[in-house]
């Protein structure tokens, strides 16, 4: 039976306050997609999309495995070392609103690990989620004009599950840890787009240094 998520709580979904809306839940906790879910990731033995938007699914590369346990049901392992998904439909926003979210479960410290990123260049990388080697989570994007977005002063590379949100309104970036805001930046809200696929676990570009080592759970981005 399905339950429905309609409070503010740590253990699933943040939003602004005007953002705010029911996220319905299976009976294994795991996201129900609705009209705004553009692109939902379980990694339950593979990398379907099961927001039914069109935009495809995930190719896993390296040695990517998604049949370890997960937060819910199965997560995908990445190495650091070469492993990453490509999500390879062209979703992009040229402005906000929209929204990003992840579980994951890290001890690394060794390297800047993209949970998620659309990157093109240094003057065009539509948005991101980042682990430092501390563990500090941050989240953003560069609006055309300058980067925008929020860090965490608390590292989470404590091998426990943590769950990350990147909020994109009209006119600010927030981003959210276990259910708590971290810090929020105004943007000027119209962003470059471009044409690169979607990449979990590294940088588009490849830059071995981006890899993520860890695990990454329900990946979902909605258009709100």
């Amino acid at each position: 039976m399905r339950n429905k998520l309609s409070y503010l709580a740590f253990f699933f979904f943040i939003f602004a306050s005007f953002l705010v809306s029911a996220v319905e839940l299976d009976s294994a906790g795991e996201i129900v997609p609705d009209q705004n879910t553009l692109l939902l990731f379980h990694m339950n033995n593979n990398i379907a999309d099961s927001a039914g938007k069109g935009y495809g699914d995930g190719v896993l590369y390296g040695n990517t495995a998604c049949s370890v346990t997960g937060k819910f049901g199965n997560a995908c392992s990445f190495d650091g070392n070469g492993d990453y998904i490509a999500a390879n439909g062209t979703i992009t926003f040229p402005s906000g609103p929209f929204s990003i979210s992840a579980w994951f479960k890290t001890s690394s410290t060794e390297k800047s690990g993209r949970i998620i990123e659309k990157f093109q260049s240094f003057t065009n990388d539509n948005f991101y989620l980042v682990l430092s080697p501390l563990g500090k989570v941050s989240g953003g994007l560069y609006d055309g004009t300058q980067w925008a977005g929020s860090s965490s002063e608390t590292g989470y590379n404590n091998n426990q599950w943590h769950h990350v949100v990147l909020v994109v309104t009209s006119t600010n970036i927030e981003l959210y840890v276990d259910g708590v805001l971290k810090g929020t930046d105004a943007h000027d809200n119209a962003f470059p787009v471009n044409g690169y696929g979607i990449r979990i676990g590294r940088r588009n570009d490849g830059q071995s240094n981006t890899e993520f080592n860890g695990l990454i759970d329900e990946v979902a981005i909605w258009n709100r």
